[in-house]
């Protein structure tokens, strides 16, 4: 068996909590992977309707000292969702300064709507539609185009919360004229592998039918309308 770990990176600084992965203060040690998080049963209760409801159950389980939580999650988003329950940014990186990607934020919201952890996924939401905005008022599109799909997208996850597509399209819907100057973007929207069939409708509806968003190219007007064409029912 791999062994144990415990916080990656050591200590914080403005982000820092006493009791965070205290091992002479808890009373209940959560494994998952191959790190193990010294918690308090209460804090992981309020924050945490999965927690909650498994701490408080009759099984054995609530009972013992450590709590299995498998291997299937992402471990750093894990780490995330606990930070946040003790009051600690979630996207705080105590072995890094660098900005954490895009990709990261996803896995944190999957992982607060895996154990419906609602605060942290309304952090995530707020956290990743302001970096979205911020990345595409730049026009920095490579990264955005990349993500949409993976919350958006036909073979997205079926997350039980929307909040995280909903912002995105939001977001799409509002820097939709920079969007389009992106061949990536036009490209996988006429393939129809950036936005699931009801976000593209939605999208497609709006663009199309608004007069707030011009289209000076000829040719991405007619991909766009190529889109709604197989969508939107005559």
């Amino acid at each position: 068996m791999a062994s144990i770990t415990g916080t990656p990176g050591g200590s914080t600084s403005r982000n820092e909590s006493k009791i965070f992965d205290n091992d002479k203060d808890f009373d209940i040690i959560i494994h998952f992977g191959e790190h193990k998080f010294h918690a308090h049963r209460i804090i992981l209760r309020v924050m945490s309707t999965f927690f909650d409801r498994a701490l408080t159950s009759q099984f054995a389980v609530a009972q013992n000292p450590v709590f299995e939580l498998g291997d299937d999650d992402d471990a750093e988003a894990v780490w995330a969702m606990f930070r946040h329950m003790y009051n600690i940014d979630y996207f705080h990186d105590p072995a890094s300064t660098n900005a954490r990607s895009l990709d990261f934020h996803v896995a944190v919201f999957t992982v607060a709507d895996k154990y419906d952890c609602p605060l942290l996924r309304k952090n995530v939401v707020d956290k990743f539609g302001a970096i979205m905005h911020s990345q595409l008022t730049k026009g920095q599109l490579e990264k955005v185009v990349s993500i949409i799909p993976k919350i958006c997208g036909p073979t997205a996850p079926l997350l039980a919360d929307r909040s995280l597509r909903d912002k995105v399209a939001d977001v799409c819907l509002v820097h939709f004229q920079t969007l389009i100057s992106s061949h990536a973007f036009t490209q996988a929207l006429t393939k129809g592998c950036i936005f699931d069939d009801r976000g593209a409708t939605k999208l497609l509806v709006y663009v199309l039918g608004t007069s707030t968003i011009t289209i000076h190219d000829p040719k991405v007007e007619y991909i766009l309308r190529a889109a709604a064409a197989k969508l939107i029912p005559k």
